[in-house]
């Protein structure tokens, strides 16, 4: 077996501790230090001297070693490219190196590993030009002396030697240059969009992260615009015109937050939370909202079957708060408001669950209606919540008659 196949393993005592070094590290609890330059090479030449058998490190791994000696020269062949037309103008400044190292031996490691494949030399004949560039000499279009080594653009796109940074696009036609690049980028008068060159009059708009075609049109309503996508990608807007309204007697002129345009609504008081079940003890807050513009107020008023509340309602009067709920809690509840002589409201129902004897002791005949507002109720199908169940089984029609 090789040397690197077999573990070796040492005992000492205590008593070394602190004195005791080689190759399998220092004794003294630092595993930071344990190979000498933190280099296994460099840790054993440090203690070869212990063992005169010991042979010297191996040479770096070359590749082309392996491939026979007549196809190493075809690789320093290809890469002796460096030394001639147009990189021979560069090589005082810029030292291209040999087989031992630098460009040159960088390159035949490339070149040795693609099997002799020319096209594996143009990223270091790129570095170098790179490089030079860099120094003051001009290597920027190298690739027309090499043949192996062509431009490679996507389709559309042309080779640049100092190319605009940041490159013209669809969305910023013009923006400020801060720099040049060799490389890839769209012709004269053509633009980049999504990935592609473009003519300007085939730009798209780009409106709220969507694309759209020229002739597209957009209706924001959220700012009352209508946008049209026209040439060169340009959004033009104007203002959103809305019809003129004429609403029926028992309609008002409503808004809401993301339209525009106001519309005529019959029922523009809306329940938010129309139909709630509580356990005793428990709250809620009731909420309407109103879908018009400018109602006062103090036309917005609450009801409890029936009978109009003046406590626990909020300040702009659309919430109404039921706090430690009983069973007097249980009715039909009602948001109404006024403007310009209509009236609109919206009904909820609370039904508070309460402990079956006391649910006993209020409901003396169970066939008699507790509330005047039973019939309504069985009329608008609330007979399945238990608070009907339990007080409205005349209306209902839950009554037992045996």
């Amino acid at each position: 077996k090789q040397w690197y196949q077999r573990r070796v393993a040492i005992t000492a005592g205590g008593s070394c501790a602190s004195v005791t070094e080689g190759l399998c590290g220092v004794w003294n609890g630092n595993i930071a230090d344990d190979l000498f330059k933190d280099s296994p090479n460099d840790n054993a030449e440090k203690f070869k001297d212990y063992d005169e058998s010991c042979p010297p490190p191996p040479a770096p791994y070359d590749p082309c070693d392996n491939i026979g000696p007549l196809r190493k020269a075809k690789a320093l062949a290809i890469c002796q490219k460096l030394t001639e037309p147009p990189f021979s103008a560069c090589n005082n400044v810029v030292p291209v190196g040999d087989t031992n190292g630098g460009f040159i031996n960088t390159c035949m490691t490339e070149i040795c590993q693609c099997h002799l494949d020319k096209s594996c030399a143009c990223p270091e004949f790129d570095m170098y030009a790179e490089e030079c560039i860099n120094s003051g000499v001009d290597l920027s279009y190298w690739r027309d002396s090499v043949d192996f080594c062509p431009y490679t653009c996507p389709k559309g796109e042309v080779y640049l030697a100092e190319g605009p940074v940041p490159t013209p696009t669809c969305l910023d036609k013009n923006p400020s240059k801060t720099g040049t690049a060799r490389g890839c980028f769209c012709p004269q008068g053509h633009f980049l969009q999504d990935d592609q060159c473009v003519e300007a009059d085939q730009c798209k708009c780009l409106h709220e992260g969507i694309f759209y075609n020229n002739g597209d049109e957009i209706r924001d309503e959220g700012d009352c615009q209508v946008c049209t996508c026209g040439d060169a990608g340009i959004m033009s807007c104007l203002e959103m015109t809305c019809p003129e309204l004429n609403c029926d007697g028992d309609e008002l002129i409503s808004y809401k937050d993301d339209e525009c345009c106001p519309y005529c609504q019959r029922d523009w008081v809306e329940a938010v939370n129309p139909k709630t079940d509580l356990k005793e003890g428990q709250s809620v807050v009731l909420t309407c909202l109103i879908h018009a513009a400018n109602v006062d107020r103090k036309k917005i008023n609450w009801y409890k079957d029936g009978k109009r509340l003046r406590e626990d309602i909020s300040r702009d009067r659309l919430k109404l708060s039921i706090k430690d709920a009983d069973s007097s809690d249980s009715a039909q509840y009602e948001c109404e408001a006024v403007k310009n002589g209509k009236t609109a409201s919206s009904w909820f129902v609370v039904d508070v669950h309460v402990p079956i004897l006391e649910a006993l002791t209020l409901v003396k005949d169970p066939c008699e209606d507790k509330n005047k507002w039973c019939r309504i109720w069985a009329h608008k199908g609330f007979c399945n919540l238990p608070y009907c169940m339990r007080f409205c089984k005349s209306s209902c029609s839950l009554c037992d008659t045996t």
